[in-house]
């Protein structure tokens, strides 16, 4: 999804596992073919609204987040002051690895030193790009918003189209190889507004991901319950 990103979020108590290991069958038909057609940046889109502080509920390991790093993962998204086209946003993103009280990874002081930057590709749409902020801009990842709710705090995010076949027909992104060593295309996060929602909000959530076209299998539950207070907050 992003390139050359030591850790990008845009992640619960416990440890990190699969958690939507078998995709529920009865939620919604097999994507014909990979990209689905319902996964595309949402339109129209409101940036304003979409800044601020996001924690991530489930979201599927890649190249730049293994498993043992998705405990407490957020992501705090800012505008950087100046009239620059196009609209350029920092990116802090925090998580810990091991445990809800392992060490802390990501992070700077301040959203302003935030090492990844994103920039937006869409109009009135919510497509972005996301990298660390010395890369040049076409470099940076393709970070799409296919599903957003301000009003419920709530948005599922992938690395652009996802390309690849998964469970049951359904589609996911391609992972980093020798041939995309940046990681290009990966991502699926599942994000909200609230640090702790109902496992029913979830459940909805990863029904929403799956009505989307997109494999809910790959995704594991991000532990959030136990986090503490960040040595950067």
């Amino acid at each position: 999804m992003v390139v050359s990103m030591p850790f990008f979020g845009l992640a619960l108590g416990g440890s990190s596992q699969p958690f939507f290991a078998k995709a529920q069958s009865d939620n919604a038909g097999s994507a014909a073919a990979c990209p689905p057609p319902l996964v595309k940046p949402v339109e129209p889109f409101d940036l304003a609204s979409y800044l601020g502080e996001w924690y991530v509920q489930a979201q599927a390991p890649n190249s730049y987040q293994p498993v043992n790093t998705l405990y407490c993962v957020k992501a705090t998204y800012s505008l950087e002051e100046g009239a620059t086209t196009p609209q350029r946003i920092s990116v802090n993103n925090q998580a810990r690895t091991g445990s809800v009280t392992g060490p802390t990874r990501g992070g700077l002081p301040g959203n302003n030193d935030a090492f990844l930057q994103a920039i937006v590709r869409g109009n009135n749409k919510g497509e972005l790009a996301v990298g660390p902020r010395f890369l040049p801009d076409f470099l940076k990842g393709p970070y799409w918003i296919v599903h957003y709710d301000s009003d419920a705090g709530e948005a599922i995010i992938t690395g652009g189209a996802p390309t690849q076949t998964g469970e049951n027909g359904l589609c996911k992104g391609a992972r980093g190889s020798f041939f995309n060593p940046n990681g290009n295309g990966e991502g699926l996060w599942v994000f909200t507004r609230e640090a702790m929602p109902s496992e029913d909000r979830v459940s909805a959530l990863t029904g929403k991901v799956r009505e989307l076209g997109l494999d809910p299998s790959v995704l594991v539950r991000v532990p959030q319950d136990g986090c503490g207070t960040f040595e950067t907050d």
